[in-house]
């Protein structure tokens, strides 16, 4: 599994850390139609930040990709529940 494949996991995990896995579980559902809108925001803000943290250009890949946006929900959902 490569490091982009993992972020939906990695990504529940430190919202969890933060004490935000339920708030981010709530917002991504309810924010699901501007994923879009986000990604292309990320992807023109990653030459400003880059070398700050995770790469945006990973995270507009995961705003753009219905499947590993759905495995972020259920990570949250599952970490939730525990």
């Amino acid at each position: 599994m490569g490091q982009d494949d993992d972020l939906p996991r990695r990504l529940a995990a430190r919202l969890q850390r933060l004490g935000l896995g339920p708030i981010a579980g709530v917002a991504l559902d309810a924010l699901a139609p501007l994923t879009v809108v986000a990604a292309q925001l990320a992807l023109v803000a990653e030459p400003l930040f880059r070398g700050w943290g995770p790469e945006l250009g990973e995270w507009a890949r995961l705003l753009q990709d219905p499947d590993r946006l759905s495995d972020l929900a259920n990570y949250l959902r599952r970490e939730e529940a525990a």
